[in-house]
């Protein structure tokens, strides 16, 4: 009976140290919110080594099947990666879409990236701004139709965040046909430690 509280004894007492040493090192606040953990950590680390990504990234979207298009890769360089997340018909007008892109990156304490069509930027010690650097062209048969800039989002996931257009390829969305999607200026955050 004494043998067996002391064991209980000493598997808490492991527990307690191990949940001591993950919060005072950074890791259970890292576990727990991610990237953002990193990012809004000023004193550790910084976020000027960021830029804007030379190239143009590409896919195609049927619109005779809008659902297929979920999950389909903009980007992957095998440690980011960047999906369709959603896309819709409610978009600039009644004929209009909109598609979302979701960003996923990489982090650990050493720092975090994260490839996006935004760039997360510090302005100060406490306050942090979202700019939209991408731009999108849609193409369908020759013409090509602008994209705007229909939303951003913070750090609102721990690997990433999500940002989107909405495009108004009318001859497209009429024929139900397929448009090249092609995402340029996309961003490479970086988060190193000071």
């Amino acid at each position: 009976m004494k043998k067996s509280k002391m064991i209980l004894l000493l598997v808490f007492l492991i527990i307690l140290l191990s949940l001591v040493i993950t919060w005072r090192t950074g890791l259970l606040e890292l576990w727990s919110k991610g990237i953002s953990s990193i990012a809004n950590n000023t004193e550790k680390y910084s976020d000027e080594a960021g830029y804007v990504l030379d190239g143009s990234y590409t896919i195609q979207i049927d619109l005779a099947d809008i659902q297929s298009n979920i999950g389909k890769e903009l980007y992957n360089d095998g440690r980011h990666k960047i999906i369709v997340e959603e896309i819709n018909n409610s978009g600039v007008s009644a004929e209009g879409i909109n598609i979302g892109f979701r960003s996923f990156g990489d982090y650990s304490t050493d720092g975090a990236t994260l490839i996006s069509g935004v760039h997360h930027k510090t302005n100060n010690d406490r306050t942090f701004s979202t700019l939209m650097t991408a731009q999108l062209i849609a193409k369908y048969k020759n013409k090509q139709y602008g994209g705007a800039i229909s939303g951003v989002s913070g750090l609102n996931y721990k690997s990433g965040d999500d940002f989107s257009f909405n495009i108004n390829p009318v001859e497209a969305l009429r024929d139900k046909g397929k448009v090249e999607l092609t995402v340029s200026n996309l961003y490479l955050n970086i988060w190193k430690k000071k």
